[in-house]
């Protein structure tokens, strides 16, 4: 049988793709340079990977309630919560640029990670919403494949941050903060890394914020018309794509 579809279904599942792809741009933002930021914060190589981790350790205590909460809330109202802890990690991550901020670093990422189970959920529950039968899966693959698109978009993150290469050179050791060994240009070299991570922790919260932007003015819940049937398929396939 014949359905109605609205043409802008596609602007939503674009708008969720974005949100996915903004997110786990952060997931692997440390650990793709873990040498960089080691020396920077004087941290082991273990506690600079922790910021990655903090992505599934969300997804394995987070994962339950957050289906429970895309079944009882709006799509609108879950995507928004999950933009606004995306944006205020990134925002606070901002502030982190410094040898002594370690722990304000990690809860930035701690915020921006509670939003990894909420974008990897909901897809499903939107494109029940939106699409007809026949396009379910296409629609979850979208928006998914944003997720895939953020991660690859991260491992651009070493040529923004190179290391004091204007500072000591492309051949400078692990220990270019060293004061003592370097003198004044560790002091140059410190503040050369600094602008890298700003400008890397701008960009991110300037798209987190972006997304956050869509999903108010433009996301909806659903269609203003039930624009087609067999509500019965779409809740087994929401099941089916949580599994």
């Amino acid at each position: 049988m014949d359905v109605l579809v609205s043409k802008k279904r596609w602007l939503i599942i674009s708008i969720m793709f974005f949100a996915n792809m903004t997110n786990s741009i952060q997931w692997l933002q440390y650990s793709i340079v873990p040498e960089i930021y080691t020396e920077f914060y004087q941290k082991s190589y273990n506690a600079i990977s922790a910021t990655s981790l903090l992505g599934s350790l969300s997804m394995i205590i987070m994962i339950i309630p957050v289906t429970f909460l895309v079944e009882l809330k709006s799509t609108r109202f879950v995507l928004l919560l999950g933009t606004v802890f995306s944006f205020t990690g990134a925002f606070v991550k901002c502030f982190a640029v410094s040898p002594d901020r370690y722990w304000v670093l990690m809860f930035g990422q701690a915020l921006a990670e509670i939003n990894v189970p909420i974008v990897l959920a909901i897809p499903p529950k939107i494109a029940a919403n939106w699409f007809p039968n026949h396009e379910l899966a296409q629609a979850v693959a979208i928006s998914v494949f944003g997720d895939q698109l953020g991660i690859a978009l991260s491992y651009l993150v070493p040529f923004v941050i190179k290391g004091p290469v204007e500072s000591l050179g492309d051949d400078y050791e692990n220990n270019w903060s060293n004061a003592s060994e370097y003198g004044e240009n560790a002091t140059l070299a410190i503040d050369e890394v600094s602008k890298q991570i700003y400008a890397v922790s701008i960009f991110t919260a300037s798209i987190s914020f972006l997304s956050l932007l869509f999903v108010f003015f433009m996301f909806k819940d659903k269609p203003k018309v039930k624009i087609f049937s067999s509500t019965l398929q779409n809740k087994n396939f929401d099941v089916i794509a949580y599994a």
